[in-house]
């Protein structure tokens, strides 16, 4: 009886026993796992703060939010560029990635009188001297009157590099010799919500770019009474970027470079390039009557207005002796 009541005195007594059993059971058996299910458990707690933070963010400033790389085109392509080209007629220019036109939506209905088909697949930069080169060529750009020769090209970047798509446009404009020196381009840069603004009222682009630097509440303007208002043209000279402006030097180098191509002793032309103070806008003038005189369309125009010439002198020699049989014959 007293060995029973020693052993309960000891056991169940025993308060510092208590708490070690107690203790001893609770404690899990593999510390590792329990560890490891802590941290876990914290990470999946952290990401889940973490993702309500930047939802956040993203509706109290979705502006600030890179959007989604890539458009989906009319015929759901995917792009990554879209180029406005308006001169009534109007475009729209989807660009994959390698800065080529996948497809080309004509905005209104002098832009179905263009040809297009031939030009998918082309650099952008091609497409849009091609379409001014035909709208040149069908009237639709005055050649006689300067304040109707203008062209308004607008770039939204959708996941290439928008700066470098813009210089070859500017480059391949301002050292076309397909299309009049008359002719003035001007590029400005959009964004997707100015593109759907224009979708909304039903009108290009470039139109709705136009009309919203001059804060027109009013019927939208075309380009050509755009600019037929000096006052518009100045706001726009410091708004958008104009082809001949600051890019010369590239454009200059991009002719001599094609005339070397063809063969051209370009040495004098490299020369002036380099020197200090060179009078650029008559350097590029001399390239592109040196271009010109390459050209076989004019070469052909002039070939034909020689024989023409000759043709005529022809037969007003024959007349002239034929009169003079005439009179022979009368006398």
């Amino acid at each position: 009886m007293d060995k029973l009541k020693q052993t309960f005195n000891e056991n169940l007594l025993n308060e510092d026993k208590i708490l070690h059993s107690i203790n001893h059971k609770i404690k899990p058996k593999n510390d590792w796992f329990y560890h490891k299910t802590f941290r876990l458990s914290f990470g999946l707690l952290t990401l889940v703060i973490l993702s309500l933070f930047i939802s956040n963010i993203i509706q109290s400033q979705p502006d600030k939010i890179v959007k989604t790389v890539g458009i989906t085109t009319p015929r759901n392509q995917l792009a990554y560029a879209l180029v406005s080209v308006d001169i009534n007629p109007s475009f729209e220019l989807y660009v994959d990635k390698n800065d080529r036109v996948i497809e080309i939506n004509p905005i209104n209905e002098e832009a179905k009188t263009l040809s297009i088909d031939q030009l998918i697949g082309l650099e952008v930069q091609d497409v849009v001297e091609d379409l001014i080169k035909q709208a040149q060529d069908l009237g639709y750009i005055n050649l006689i009157d300067t304040n109707q020769n203008t062209v308004i090209i607008s770039t939204i970047n959708y996941g290439i590099d928008g700066e470098k798509l813009i210089k070859n446009i500017q480059v391949k404009l301002g050292s076309s010799v397909n299309i009049d020196r008359s002719v003035k381009s001007y590029i400005i840069r959009a964004t997707d919500d100015d593109r759907e603004e224009a979708k909304r009222e039903n009108i290009s682009l470039g139109i709705y770019m136009l009309n919203g630097i001059i804060q027109n509440n009013g019927v939208p303007m075309s380009v050509q009474n755009f600019v037929s208002d000096l006052n518009n043209l100045e706001i726009l000279e410091e708004y958008a970027e104009k082809t001949n402006g600051t890019e010369l030097v590239e454009i200059i180098q991009a002719l001599i470079n094609e005339l070397v191509t063809k063969g051209i002793d370009v040495t004098s032309f490299q020369n002036r390039l380099n020197r200090e103070g060179e009078d650029l806008e008559e350097l590029i003038d001399d390239l592109k009557d040196q271009f010109e005189s390459l050209n076989p369309n004019t070469s052909s125009v002039d070939k034909n207005d020689d024989e023409y010439e000759d043709d005529e002198s022809d037969d007003d020699k024959s007349y002239d002796d034929s009169k003079e049989d005439d009179d022979e014959h009368d006398d």
